[in-house]
């Protein structure tokens, strides 16, 4: 089986992905490309399958979808012993009508948006950084997904804040 298009960090979940449902990594070839070579790639016959790290509707998926392609469902034991074993992942549905001949729910797995720094970042850095960020997100273009980055639920994530984010995230709470 061949799939693809891999990007950044994608080889890595796909490998998260295959080996929880019981898929020998041996038997899955990896194709590194741009994620919108992805359509063309699946008409093509070039890959089997395509794992994508997006926002929903994609346009990368859309076009996926268009030339034949239809969205599988990531669920069940697995998804559970996967989410026990690396607290990163989420549990996501993709509504039902988001795509065309897409008549109900899917549900897959996702990541938080993070920024990350190095732990050795001065706090000040790191809180000034922290601060400009979400003060600054609601300038981002709307189709920007960085946007759907929530200031409520950002210090909630399975990795330690630096003390700099940390520092933001309380004033940001006592100020409310």
């Amino acid at each position: 089986m061949a799939v693809g298009p891999t990007g950044s960090g994608t080889p890595f979940t796909v490998a998260l992905v295959l080996r929880a449902f019981g898929v020998p990594q041996q038997g899955v070839r990896m194709v590194a490309a741009p994620f919108k070579e992805g359509a063309t790639l699946l008409r093509t016959g070039a890959v089997d399958a395509m794992f994508m790290n997006a926002t929903y509707p994609a346009e990368n998926a859309r076009a996926a979808i268009a030339a034949g392609a239809h969205l599988v469902s990531i669920d069940g034991a697995p998804v559970n012993t996967l989410r026990n074993d690396y607290p990163f992942f989420r549990l996501a549905r993709i509504p039902a009508g988001t795509y065309a001949n897409q008549p109900e729910s899917v549900y897959t797995i996702g990541t938080d948006a993070l920024m990350v720094c190095r732990d050795d970042l001065e706090e000040f850095t790191a809180y000034e950084l922290t601060k400009q960020f979400f003060d600054t997100l609601s300038a981002l273009p709307a189709a920007d997904s960085l946007r759907l980055m929530n200031l409520d639920s950002a210090p909630a994530t399975p990795i330690p804040l630096h003390q700099g984010a940390a520092r933001y995230f309380r004033e940001v709470e006592l100020f409310r």
